[in-house]
């Protein structure tokens, strides 16, 4: 069993929407050692079919999914209600800044190589 670290927030659901497993399981594992409860979905319509949209505090969100992309995921799930925390991942894509950000409906941007590093402030971002 993984080493629970002491986190300045509580337990939180995370659902992670990425098509690559070592992107799901690297930060599968890293959350559950933060204490949060996640649920991983491998594409677009997976999260779309399967994402209660009031069950979760932070959406770990893909932009290059290869069915729909991240956005237009984000701007349907949006629509069904999710009020959760969203942050947008992605390899290369860097916004003109965080009113593009927000334009998207999403919380915040984060190339996935700085996520591992980032994963404590970003939960703690979640409102």
């Amino acid at each position: 069993m993984a080493e629970v670290h002491n986190a300045p927030f509580p337990p939180q659901t995370v659902a992670i929407v990425d098509d690559d497993v070592r992107i799901r399981t690297l930060l599968k594992v890293e959350l559950e050692d933060l204490g949060a409860q996640v649920t991983c979905f491998r594409s677009a319509e997976d999260a779309l079919a399967g994402l209660d949209p009031g069950g979760f505090d932070l959406v770990l969100l893909d932009i290059g999914l290869p069915d729909i992309n991240g956005i237009a995921c984000l701007d349907l799930l949006r629509q069904r209600g999710l009020r959760a925390h969203v942050v947008l991942m992605s390899a290369h894509w860097e916004p003109q800044g965080e009113g593009q950000i927000r334009a998207l409906g999403a919380d915040r941007h984060v190339v996935k190589t700085a996520l591992p590093g980032l994963l404590v402030q970003l939960m703690a971002e979640v409102p």
